[in-house]
């Protein structure tokens, strides 16, 4: 195997036409809205009922007090009630009917906890039924309201689920017909295979379509009476960025009535999962915002020096940009402190930087050594080609081959890349020189995606302090 340092810059493969882009809604987050909006709306509902009841909207410090308790109870008791899920097939007096049956055991549970506190006789019992009351219209009116706006998503196609399936020609039409009558909203584009040697193929389509539009769901239809065109499907698409479904044979597809988790999709055997939901996606994201710009505006003096620095040790820019893939394939422009020469930074060629290399500058290999050279890629944190913590991007033309080399290595970028990773601060850094430090990276880096967590994204990030303080790079 030739190492990351023998490869020079090829120009890139002809890409597979992309699939078409359409965009649509995350019924995720608009159940978030929902559920927000809600909770603003029952603060409004205890300062209405405190002025019907005092003449004031806040009649006390203990009214702040209870409004807090009360949101965080009706929290824990709409989950159990499945007040927010997606139930099809339920009418609308079921789905209010949870969610006014949570709130009323808020109340119930706030009255039971005033009586156990011995705060019973100082709380108005007129302010709670009024509360009770205005809450009730009022989260009767937000449930109508976002089922206005899901209603009117769903006929312009903006809830529809994205997805592809995969199948031999001669089932397509029918597992189309079959899928689309069990799931409605799930929108299948069809990739109909000839034989086998269609499937890598096929493969490099959907990665292509993935950089212009996320994809919720593969779903492959192999022929189960022939176990290695089986085994050829899955192993073929169980590392792309999306959700990979095996679906039963046709004949048992027609019989499935019943759907799974009420989302109206057939049961079907996961072959490899989409590790962050939406939510988590939405909620790293907004974590990978907030430390980006603090660490920005505590750096940036620092920042400001390194540049002048790097001006004043070698003609040529300060930055240096260089193409590289991240999360689905997309492209991006990675931002780093130029650490060669200028000649070198421009040549074209991707080799990878070692111990004593000649083209890395003075400054340079103080930043190499520190790990300063990467702070500019809180940019491209901000813009959202970066995470903080993630697999590390490499060039496209280590990308190509390293993707050559291990089917699985395609499975890390099934999530954003990051400035520092699991790999880096677990010692696999810099140059690849063989198939086993190859395979060892790729391993922790899909540890990381399997068992992704914002704490163990902390713990990345304080490890990665202590192996920049160390110093130990060249």
């Amino acid at each position: 195997m030739a190492g990351i340092s023998d490869i020079t810059a090829q120009p890139p493969a002809a890409a597979t036409p992309a699939l078409p882009a359409r965009y649509t809604w995350s019924p995720q987050i608009l159940t978030l809205l929902n559920r927000l909006t809600d909770m603003l709306l029952l603060m409004l509902a205890a300062g209405l009922a405190a002025w019907l009841r005092f003449g004031t909207l806040v009649h006390s410090s203990d009214q702040g007090v209870m409004v807090a308790l009360a949101l965080l109870l009706h929290l824990g008791v709409a989950g159990p009630l499945n007040a927010y899920d997606d139930a099809r097939g339920r009418g609308r007096a079921w789905h209010l009917g949870r969610l006014l049956g949570a709130w009323s055991l808020t109340i119930a549970g706030l009255i039971v906890l005033c009586y156990a506190s011995k705060t019973a006789d100082d709380t108005s019992r007129l302010w709670m039924f009024s509360w009770w009351l205005v809450g009730c219209v009022a989260l009767g009116i937000s449930r109508l309201g976002f089922e206005a706006i899901h209603g009117w998503a769903l006929e312009r196609g903006l809830l529809h689920r994205r997805g592809i399936l995969i199948a031999p020609a001669s089932n397509c039409a029918d597992l189309v017909q079959v899928l689309h009558g069990l799931d409605p909203q799930l929108t299948l584009d069809t990739i109909p295979l000839a034989g086998d040697a269609d499937l890598q193929q096929a493969a490099d389509g959907i990665v292509e379509g993935c950089a212009r539009q996320p994809l919720h769901c593969v779903i492959l239809a192999p022929p189960l009476d022939n176990m290695a065109a089986f085994d050829a499907y899955v192993q073929t698409f169980r590392f792309l960025p999306a959700e990979v479904l095996v679906a039963p044979p046709l004949c048992t597809l027609c019989r499935t009535l019943n759907t799974a988790r009420g989302r109206g999709m057939p049961v079907m055997e996961v072959v490899a999962r989409p590790p962050l939901t939406e939510m988590e996606r939405l909620v790293k994201r907004m974590t990978d915002l907030i430390w980006a710009a603090l660490l920005l505006l505590l750096f940036s003096p620092l920042m400001l020096l390194i540049a002048l620095a790097i001006r004043l040790d070698s003609p040529g820019p300060v930055f240096f940009l260089q193409e590289r893939v991240g999360f689905g394939r997309a492209h991006f422009r990675v931002w780093k402190f130029r650490t060669m020469t200028w000649e070198a930074s421009c040549s074209g060629n991707v080799t990878q930087a070692v111990p004593g290399d000649s083209r890395v500058t003075r400054v340079g290999r103080i930043l190499r050594a520190s790990s300063l050279d990467e702070l500019p890629q809180l940019l491209n944190v901000l813009r959202g080609d970066m995470s903080l913590v993630g697999p590390r991007p490499h060039a496209i033309a280590h990308d190509q081959l390293f993707s050559q080399q291990l089917r699985r290595y395609m499975a890390r970028q099934r999530v954003k890349p990051g400035i520092t990773g699991l790999a880096q601060v677990s010692g696999s850094r810099g140059v690849v020189h063989d198939a086993e430090e190859l395979n060892q990276r790729v391993e922790l880096d899909l540890i990381y995606v399997e068992n992704w967590s914002l704490m163990l994204d902390l713990k990345i990030l304080l490890r990665t302090l202590l192996v920049v303080f160390k110093l130990d790079a060249y």
